[in-house]
């Protein structure tokens, strides 16, 4: 939820901070940030959701290491 907020216009939150080398997401993440685009009833929700999971895609696909230690801790691997 932290990086949806961070994605709202003037929030203040450093997006680069949040997804650095120590940023370890669960894998149920990217699922989220799907289900908050489809039903969310706020439009200013939804566009920072959309965002957020832009963000986490493409740091999905430059930190696959990472991504692949956190599928094993849930033997989703």
């Amino acid at each position: 939820m932290v990086l949806v907020v961070a994605c709202f216009a003037d929030s203040g939150i450093n997006v680069k901070k949040l997804l650095d080398n120590e940023f370890k997401p669960h894998p149920a993440l990217g699922n989220l940030f799907n289900c908050w685009v489809a039903n969310t009833g706020s439009a200013e929700i939804q566009n920072a959701a959309i965002t957020a999971r832009q963000l986490y895609n493409t740091w999905a696909a430059d930190n696959q290491p990472i991504l692949q230690q956190q599928f094993a801790l849930f033997d989703m691997e």
